[in-house]
């Protein structure tokens, strides 16, 4: 058990150079197509502290993602999440973490649905090696979101200039990413080797039906699930500060802590909303579960995420979203564009 973290870090090495590298290009490449020539210099900027400083970045980004991964196993240890730490440090959350944190999630969904495969073999042989039932991709300490936390953690000490964070954030993006899959493929591995349940299916190959019909699942899940979080998490009315009903154009703090509220009330299951607004959800649900196979054949669903979610605030019954939950879906929606 001790020896998957090295081995990880060790696997870990190759990748991170690479996407390194992929780094630099796509910050080069920002910086000639971008038409905003703020963003022009400043992604140049990026582009030239990485090029002739790569290594120093590497090398950070491999000794912070190292300790996380050392956080994660202690976590499944004491049999506490890192997310229940999270949660319990949210009011002291400033609008822009709480906004980076949104967008590393919608980042991280969308690669470890790429690698759920892997991910799902390595998450049954973790939960042998701790004799527990199963584990969540959420307790996975290999799972995407370590990466992206160590990477743009790392990029966040590296770089002096604190625009330059968002922007790497932005690129954090499946097709340029870390490949993950050697990582993944490579610890299964290392797992069977020493007769940790080596009957499971250890890596996709040579199974893309079966590959096929569990992407098709989850991105059907995914096209379903979509509207219910919006219900708990974006419109549900909440009370803030002195009692009064958030209804009115907010401030970032107020819009910060409509977010927190809304976030804690997505996670107990509380939830509040008019009849009139709830059949208009549930019309959408009902929509998204038709087309969710069309959406499926025709490509990647977060393809068509931007679209669903600015359809929810364009079409919703006049009056039914404050313009706080219309920024908010306009933020989610950001994260895939």
């Amino acid at each position: 058990m001790q020896g998957l973290v090295p081995l990880a870090s060790e696997l870990a090495a190759a990748p991170l150079e690479a996407f390194t590298a992929r780094l630099a290009e796509a910050l080069l490449k920002v910086s000639t197509q971008t038409i905003q020539p703020g963003e022009a210099i400043l992604s140049l900027d990026a582009f030239n502290l990485l090029k002739h400083n790569g290594n120093a970045f590497y090398k950070a980004a491999a000794v912070r993602l190292h300790e996380l991964f050392l956080q994660e196993f202690q976590a499944l240890r004491t049999g506490r999440t890192t997310r229940q730490d999270e949660e319990q440090n949210l009011s002291l959350v400033s609008f822009d973490e709480m906004e980076d944190r949104v967008m590393l999630a919608g980042a991280s969904q969308l690669i470890d649905l790429e690698h759920a495969a892997l991910l799902a073999a390595l998450n049954v042989r973790i939960a042998h090696l701790f004799e527990r039932d199963e584990i969540s991709v959420a307790q996975n300490p290999f799972r995407s979101a370590i990466f992206l936390q160590a990477i743009y953690e790392a990029w966040r000490s590296f770089s002096p200039v604190a625009e330059s964070h968002r922007l790497v954030l932005r690129l954090l993006q499946p097709n340029m990413f870390v490949q993950l899959a050697p990582i993944l493929t490579g610890l299964n591995d290392a797992l069977i080797e020493r007769g940790v349940l080596p009957t499971i299916a250890k890596t996709p190959r040579n199974r893309k039906s079966e590959s096929d019909a569990t992407r098709d699942a989850d991105s059907e899940r995914r096209g379903q699930s979509m509207y219910q979080k919006l219900q708990r998490w974006l419109l549900t009315p909440v009370r803030i500060g002195g009692g009064a009903q958030q209804g009115d154009a907010g401030t970032r703090a107020q819009s910060l802590a409509l977010m927190r509220a809304r976030h804690q009330n997505a996670e107990t299951g509380g939830m509040t909303i008019t009849p009139e607004l709830l059949g208009y959800l549930s019309r959408l649900q009902k929509s998204a579960q038709v087309t969710a196979s069309h959406h499926a054949s025709a490509g990647p669903l977060y393809a068509t995420t931007t679209t669903n979610l600015r359809r929810i605030a364009s079409q919703a019954p006049s009056g039914a979203l404050t313009e706080i939950d219309e920024n908010t879906i306009e933020l989610l929606a950001k994260i895939f564009d």
